[in-house]
């Protein structure tokens, strides 16, 4: 396997799907961070323009058109153009590759360990063990819960994360996070959505119906929260409920004039899973 040159790897971090946020009372931290190995999507896609340039001229000597000295030239012209695609092994059974991920705070222009409870809320692949290259990227998801949250100092912190196997391999962007005891009277349909998701992923379905209500009040018709509703319906064990809950989405969808669209097929997916169980 390559040795990893620290230009290799990108990473990309979030908290609350921004790079600038503010934290209300009642509200969870989840830092997103996706990592790619740009260098190996770079060199695949560059010699993946060669495979064509060396079809056409494939199809060019076949038909007569070029000598075979001219063939032979360009050929070897065009292999002498292919880039390496590197890949970087990450990871072990002793030490999975998230445990590489360091997060760092900007305190008097110093970079010190963050030191919050930060748990795994999602990360794909799940193997602990990999290989990034050009055909595998990487997601993973950390989050602090509301009542953490609350029990931290109001201030604002600059937050970046590095990934760190003896050494720096990479570093990501910096993230402002302002945190506040102050309650948000006014959340917008789509980040009481996040913290509805944040609270299911967590599988607190009672605290999903409570955000799922007030999406209502914002938005009575909002086939998002009926979804989201669904779901949490199935995760306590409310199938039926689940089902008609599902089908009110769907009847949404085409009540608000969707149907000239193609059919939510996640919503479809549901509303045959569970019919089967009913």
């Amino acid at each position: 396997m390559a040795q990893m040159s620290t230009s290799d790897i990108s990473m990309d971090l979030r908290a609350n799907r921004s790079r600038d946020v503010t934290i209300y009372r009642g509200e969870p931290i989840i830092f997103s961070i996706s990592i790619r190995n740009w260098r190996a999507f770079d060199a695949a896609s560059h010699n993946k323009s060669l495979e064509m340039l060396q079809a056409d001229l494939e199809r060019n000597y076949k038909a007569g058109k070029i000598t075979d000295a001219e063939y032979e030239k360009q050929l070897d012209s065009l292999r002498k153009e292919i880039k390496e695609i590197k890949g970087y092994q990450l990871g072990s059974t002793e030490a999975p590759w998230t445990t590489l991920l360091k997060f760092l705070r900007d305190v008097h222009n110093a970079w010190k360990p963050l030191g919050w409870p930060l748990k795994i809320l999602s990360q794909s692949p799940e193997e602990p063990t990999l290989v990034i290259d050009d055909k595998l990227s990487l997601y993973v998801e950390f989050d602090m819960g509301s009542s953490e949250v609350e029990s931290m100092a109001p201030g604002q912190y600059t937050i970046k994360c590095a990934l760190e196997k003896g050494e720096v391999l990479s570093e990501s962007n910096s993230v402002i996070v302002r945190i506040t005891h102050r309650q948000d009277r006014h959340p917008s349909e789509e980040k009481l959505l996040s913290i509805g998701r944040y609270f299911l992923a967590r599988n607190k379905p009672s605290q999903v119906f409570s955000i799922v209500e007030r999406i209502f009040r914002l938005n009575p018709r909002s086939i998002d929260a009926l979804v989201l509703k669904g779901e949490a319906e199935e995760a306590s064990g409310n199938i039926q409920a689940a089902l008609e809950t599902y089908r009110q989405a769907m009847n949404e969808w085409y009540a608000q004039g969707l149907a000239r669209h193609e059919a939510p097929r996640y919503i479809m997916s549901r509303i045959n899973r569970l019919s089967m169980k009913t």
